[in-house]
Formats: structure tokens, C-alpha cells, sequence
């Protein structure tokens, strides 16, 4: 028995192979972020916006994301609970040419609008943790088409950075 296939249909399934082999790719090809480190240093006025991060992150690949900041408040059972959440405000686009700035703030971090979370206030005396995510563009004309990297989370520190 014989298949007969239109050209078309060959052209679709050939599209359909090459998307889903693209999207077998993990988010580690294009970007890695080490870890997120949450200081006591501020630049300038002693704001949450303006506390000192450090990020060790690699670009290895030029590519389209968005990104979600979350920030997290450990509960007494030891469970962290999403406190505060946002996201960039559109596709960004990350190249390899491209450096952090020094320092990184908290504001500059989590620049974007931060909704989707109804905000919770937590303790003063809470401990937190910042994390991150990115969703890479796997094809550049498809943005419906992403994949959320591994999550980083920072250390846990004191004192909110976002705000609630």
C-alpha cells in the first residue's frame, strides 16, 4: 500500500517536525540563571526598589522572553507563599552582547507591571525569597509557542523588595 501525500500536507508535517524538535530544546541553550543573591546594599536611598542584587546569569544564545518575578514569604509550615508577582511588560529581547547593569536593583530586576497576585502583606520579621523565571520564544514568530526555564530562587532574606 502506497501513501499519498499532497505537497501541502508534506510541507505541514515538516513544519510540525521542526517545531516540535525546536521545542525538545531546553532553556539552558539560550539562557542560565546561577543564582540570585539578595544583599543588604542599597544604591542610594534605603528603598526596597533600590536594594543591591547579585545575579550570575549567562546569555548564551540571542533570543525573545518574557519573564515572572515572584516574591515568596515562608510559612509556618515551612511552605513559601507567593506574596507579590510580576512579569515584563512585553517580549524582551535578550543577546549575548548585552551586560547587566552594575549593580542590579530589586526595582530594575522586577521592572514591569506586578499584578496577577492579590499582594499579601507579610510579618516585618518574615523570611522571603526572590524567583525567577524566564519563558523563552521558542519560535520567534510564534509567541504562543514558550518555555519557562527552571526557576532561581534567592536565599532567604528579610524585608520586602516588591511592593505589597
Amino acid at each position: 500500500m502506497r501513501l499519498h501525500l499532497s505537497r501541502w500536507q508534506v510541507i505541514g508535517f515538516a513544519v510540525w517536525i521542526a517545531v516540535f524538535a525546536w521545542a525538545a530544546v531546553p532553556t539552558h541553550y539560550w539562557i542560565v540563571i546561577r543564582s540570585v543573591t539578595v544583599t543588604d546594599r542599597y544604591l542610594g536611598e534605603r528603598l526596597p526598589q533600590n536594594r543591591i542584587l547579585e545575579i550570575e546569569r549567562s546569555i548564551n544564545a540571542n533570543f525573545r522572553a518574557t519573564y515572572t518575578i515572584e516574591e515568596q514569604w515562608r510559612q509556618a509550615d515551612g511552605a513559601w507563599l507567593t506574596v507579590k508577582q510580576c512579569r515584563s511588560p512585553s517580549v524582551i529581547q535578550y543577546r549575548t552582547d548585552k551586560a547587566l547593569p552594575d549593580p542590579v536593583t530589586a526595582g530594575w530586576w522586577a521592572w514591569g507591571p506586578c499584578d496577577g497576585v492579590q499582594p499579601r502583606a507579610t510579618p516585618d520579621d518574615g523570611e522571603l525569597r526572590l524567583c525567577t523565571w524566564h519563558h523563552v520564544m521558542v519560535l520567534p514568530f510564534l509567541s504562543v509557542l514558550s518555555k519557562s526555564s527552571p526557576g532561581t530562587c534567592s536565599a532567604s532574606y528579610r524585608g520586602r523588595l516588591l511592593p505589597p
